[in-house]
Parts: structure tokens; C-alpha cells; sequence
């Protein structure tokens, strides 16, 4: 009989154990808003104790299924610009904003960047129009040109920032994207994810942007990923 728990007074065997504690708890703390769930488990255990009913196993299995790329792909038209009317206009600092955008790293910009861009191009344009006005420029190309451009970039904005909130990385995630649930406190970042989706409500009609500022703010979204959760915990308790 000793022989057989022999193994149990080893020091390597309490070792062993303690790993594979602190693993387990390791495992448990890397899972963040779980709380839900627990609660619900432990609430219906209790309404089938006091009902001296069956309990029946819940189905769990939640899935939050964001659109496919395809789904989500927004065609935004090319624009023809005319540099050499632009060239023209003195002071007007829109010939190397858009020699920037004709570059190939310019090209494969990501969503947010593509946004910042055409939200300072909006903003240089109206501004250029402004400068040929008080100068009293007479080049009916220079300004037809300008104005032209500005009601195209005008009409295509909405796509471009549409393609933010449906294709960037962050939003994706924040969005689609989390094993967790709502909470009820502090860690579900109420106020900052509300404050990110206005940020980014307003981007669609206060040019210009900050590309810091914006970023900052999607990386909010994806942190939290309250969205996401919230989706989830909704689905949660309707099963």
C-alpha cells in the first residue's frame, strides 16, 4: 500500500502539481467577461432546484457572423485631377498632395489612411477655391478645374469613410469579433467606446482629420470590442 501513494510524497510530483495549477489559473485569468454566462448557468441551476424540475442542457454555441469580404467591398471611382491647372494656381498646395496619393505606396493605403486623405484633399480644395476668389483670379480652367474636383471628391466621400466601418481591421474585430460578454463595469468601456463612435460618426462630415486621432480611436473599438460583445451577450440571453 505505501508503495502504491509513494509517488505522492515525491517532491517532484507537488512540483508537477503546482505547474499545472498555475497553468490552469493562468488559462482562467486570460479569459476576460465570462461573468455572464457563469451567472446565467448558476441562475437557471437555481430556478430548476426551486421548480424540482430537470434540468436541461442550454446551448451555448453563439456565433457572430460578420460579413464576407465580398459582402462588404465598396467600389470607390478613380478621379482624373488636372496637376497642370493646379500647378498654375500660386499658393494652392494641391498639386503635391495629390502627386503623394499617385505614388505606389500611396495606392495600397490602409482604410483609415485612404480616409485622412481624402478628407485633407476635401479640405485643400475648398481652401484653393478661397485663395483664387480673394486673389481675384481670372484662369476659368484653374477654377472650373476646382470646382469640378470638389464636387466629385464630395459625392465619393461617404464611400470612402463607409469603407472605414466596414472594411478596417479594427472595426472588424470590434465589431465581429470577441469571445467575451458584457460585464457591467468599467472594463466594458462604455464612455470610451461611445465617445469612439461619435469621433467617428463626426469624421464623415468635419474634414480634416488627424490620422493620430483617428487610429486612436479605432484602436479604442478594438480593444474594448464592445460592440462585438455586446452581440453576444444578447444572443446569450435570448437561447
Amino acid at each position: 500500500m505505501l508503495t502504491k501513494y509513494s509517488s505522492l510524497t515525491n517532491p517532484s510530483t507537488y512540483i508537477s502539481i503546482g505547474i499545472l495549477l498555475g497553468v490552469i489559473a493562468l488559462l482562467t485569468g486570460c479569459q476576460p467577461h465570462q461573468s455572464l454566462p457563469s451567472a446565467l448557468d448558476e441562475y437557471q441551476t437555481r430556478i430548476h432546484r426551486v421548480l424540482a424540475i430537470p434540468e436541461q442542457p442550454t446551448n451555448t454555441g453563439i456565433t457572430l457572423n460578420y460579413p464576407e469580404a465580398s459582402q462588404r467591398s465598396i467600389t470607390i471611382p478613380g478621379t482624373i485631377m488636372p496637376l497642370a491647372e493646379f500647378y498654375a494656381i500660386s499658393g494652392c498646395e494641391l498639386a503635391p498632395l495629390i502627386a503623394q496619393r499617385n505614388t505606389a505606396l500611396g495606392k495600397v493605403e490602409y482604410p483609415s489612411r485612404r480616409l485622412v486623405y481624402e478628407s485633407t484633399l476635401l479640405h485643400t480644395l475648398t481652401n484653393c477655391i478661397k485663395l483664387v476668389a480673394a486673389k481675384d483670379m481670372t484662369s476659368t480652367d484653374a477654377n472650373a478645374a476646382l470646382f469640378d474636383t470638389l464636387k466629385v471628391k464630395q459625392i465619393y466621400y461617404p464611400k470612402t469613410w463607409a469603407n472605414v466601418i466596414q472594411n478596417s481591421p479594427s472595426m472588424r474585430l470590434g465589431l465581429g469579433f470577441s469571445p467575451g460578454y458584457i460585464e457591467g463595469d468599467a472594463s466594458d468601456g462604455f464612455v470610451e467606446t461611445k465617445a469612439a463612435l461619435q469621433y467617428l460618426y463626426q469624421a464623415h462630415l468635419t474634414p480634416p482629420l488627424n490620422i493620430t486621432q483617428l487610429e486612436a480611436q479605432l484602436d479604442v473599438l478594438e480593444s474594448f470590442r464592445l460592440p462585438a460583445r455586446l452581440y453576444r451577450s444578447t444572443q446569450l440571453i435570448t437561447l
